[in-house]
């Protein structure tokens, strides 16, 4: 599944479920306002009844009969008397006056038209209890069955609020106690409101789906789009690996998001790669022109002796010296190149070292190796770096100082601070030649009165950058050099 897709679903899944949840909680919440309304409604309703006596209340509920609508007033015993449809009936069995056809009745008993019956709503039923529990009066379609919490609330007052299923009819029901014994029950059946409730529901899961596939599609314009820098700079890494010669960079975009530096990133890399490519160039074309010399005068030596087995003894040790001068030439060239060649590898880890005993050990050694006179000084100071390294960094300035130190002069070498310098007092380097000393084959003015490849000082730089120091020459004013080594310390010098 390619990475565009999952962005694709993780959008579409993100919003399914938000709008699960959005609908969800709207349903619950316009359940509960709409029942919430209900309720308060037959509480002001109920409200009219429960304050008055309880002949008061039969009255009053008997007005409230649909005459209309042809819906009666039945009553009911709760201990399992049936009831009596389409009539009006006592807790006597006697005919109420809800029988009448309710409303102000007139002399002769006759019906007022000018009071005519208040009406019932169809969707609501009202019922008189006892202080027994007993059905005195009930008005309405709708079957409200007594239990024993109605019959205690009746008996000793308070109020309660449920839903239930009468008759297949799911109604709310309210009890509440009346003034002076008895309860008072009012329904209301809730159809309309499951109706509408089940409308808002289908519309939730309408939007919801709407939502889904606008969010589907969005999500593939909006993930294709951005994924467009991330496919290209995918096409470009596959079409570099089939074709490694190819290191140009990419277009830089003009953006500064995630895929603007991924992009620069990548240019960087190529940059190093191009740079490191033509240093590999550059190191095997001045290898091949330096090696060229040794190798061409050790071939004409050994030629020579191999061709002319009559030459005289002078002529013939000439010949095998030069060729010794020579192998020794090339051997300490080759070693340079590989040197160079390795330097900055990670075959071996950093280690905490002490800066001033590396150099030590490389003074004692070049005090062996030659007649000159070398001063040493140190401040105790610890870098982070590989001591071989190091010590090959500092033997390459003190060979260099040696060969251009003039004879019976001293060599300074002093450690502080991280920091190594090397003081000789030979000719010194042109200030032209001060910026490039430290480049692979680079050779000063009169190097050819002294042996060397060249290649010491380009091993001095590459372990500088490869420990994140640096390296430079100094002319000082009385005539020499003075070669710097520079490292990061990890603890301050130790007076």
């Amino acid at each position: 599944m390619s990475l565009r897709t999952r962005l694709t679903l993780t959008v579409v899944i993100a919003v399914l479920f938000a709008g699960i949840g959005i609908a969800a909680i709207g349903s619950w919440a316009t359940r509960h306002e709409l029942y919430r309304s209900a309720e308060q409604t037959m509480q002001t309703e109920i409200a009219r009844l429960v304050d008055r006596p309880a002949f008061a209340r039969s009255r009053l509920i008997e007005q409230f009969q649909r005459v209309d609508a042809g819906v009666g007033v039945t009553g009911t015993n709760p201990l399992g008397g049936g009831s009596r449809p389409n009539g009006l009936t006592g807790s006597n069995g006697q005919p109420s006056r809800g029988q009448l056809g309710g409303g102000q009745r007139g002399p002769g008993g006759q019906r007022n038209p000018n009071n005519p019956a208040p009406l019932l709503p169809q969707d609501r039923s009202i019922q008189d209890l006892s202080i027994n529990g007993q059905i005195i009066l009930s008005v309405g379609s709708i079957v409200i069955p007594v239990d024993s919490t109605d019959i205690e609330i009746a008996a000793s007052g308070g109020s309660r609020t449920h839903t239930l299923v009468s008759n297949g009819i799911h109604v709310m029901v309210i009890t509440q106690g009346g003034a002076g014994g008895g309860a008072v029950q009012i329904a209301r059946d809730l159809t309309e409101i499951d109706a509408a409730l089940i409308r808002i529901r289908n519309l939730a899961a309408l939007i919801c789906a709407l939502g889904v596939a606008f969010a589907a599609i969005i999500g593939l314009v909006v993930t294709r789009r951005a994924m467009k820098p991330v496919e290209e700079l995918t096409d470009d890494l596959e079409r570099r690996a089939a074709n490694p010669d190819d290191l140009s960079a990419l277009p830089t975009p003009e953006r500064f998001d995630e895929v603007g530096r991924l992009t620069a990133s990548y240019n960087s890399l190529l940059a190093a790669l191009t740079g490191s490519r033509e240093q590999q160039r550059a190191l095997v074309a001045d290898a091949s022109h330096e090696l060229r010399t040794p190798i061409t005068s050790l071939r004409t030596s050994i030629e020579l002796l191999h061709r002319a087995p009559d030459l005289d003894e002078a002529t013939r040790r000439e010949l095998i010296a030069n060729s010794v001068e020579e192998l020794e030439e090339l051997t300490h060239l080759v070693n340079e190149i590989v040197e160079l060649a390795v330097v900055g590898s990670a075959d071996t880890p950093f280690d905490a070292c002490e800066l001033d005993e590396l150099v030590e050990n490389v003074v004692t050694r070049a005090r062996r190796r030659t007649t000159s006179e070398i001063a040493f000084t140190s401040i105790a100071c610890s870098v982070s770096g590989r001591p071989a390294r190091i010590e090959r960094a500092v033997n390459n300035l003190l060979e260099n100082a040696v060969k251009w130190s003039p004879p019976g002069a001293p060599i300074e070498v002093a450690v502080a601070a991280g920091r190594v310098t090397v003081r000789d007092h030979g000719p010194g380097i042109a200030a032209e030649d001060r910026s490039r000393v430290f480049e692979r084959f680079a050779r000063g003015r009169d190097a050819e009165k002294v042996s060397g490849s060249g290649l010491g000082l380009a091993i001095v730089s590459q372990v500088a950058k490869e420990h994140s120091g640096r390296a430079w020459v100094e002319a000082p004013k009385d005539g020499g050099t003075l070669a710097i080594l520079e490292f990061p310390v990890l603890t301050s010098p130790v007076p």
